[in-house]
C-alpha cells in the first residue's frame, strides 16, 4: 500500500461526507486547534515554574547554611561569655 492509495482513500472519504458533517468537523479541528495552543502555553508555564522553583529552593538552602553559621557561631559566644560570667562569681 503506497501513498499515494492512501491519499486516493481520504479524498474518496472526504467526497462522501455530507456537508452537515463537514461543517462540523471543521468546528472540531478548530475546538483541537485551540486545545493543542492551550496545552502548549500550559507547558511553557511548568517549565518556567519548575525553574523559579529550583532557583528559590537553592536560595532557600543558602539561606539556612547561613543560618546554621550564625547560630553556630552565637552558641560559641554565649558559652564563652558563661565562662566569664561563673570565673567573676567566684572571684
Amino acid at each position: 500500500m503506497g501513498i499515494s492509495e492512501i491519499g486516493d482513500g481520504l479524498t474518496d472519504l472526504a467526497g462522501s461526507v455530507s456537508p452537515e458533517l463537514a461543517a462540523s468537523f471543521g468546528t472540531l479541528i478548530t475546538i483541537l486547534k485551540a486545545a493543542g495552543v492551550a496545552f502548549i502555553v500550559y507547558t511553557a508555564y511548568l517549565v518556567a515554574k519548575s525553574i523559579l522553583n529550583f532557583r528559590n529552593r537553592n536560595s532557600i538552602k543558602r539561606i539556612e547554611k547561613k543560618v546554621d553559621e550564625i547560630d553556630r557561631k552565637l552558641g560559641l559566644i554565649l558559652k564563652s561569655k558563661g565562662k566569664k560570667r561563673t570565673q567573676l562569681k567566684r572571684k
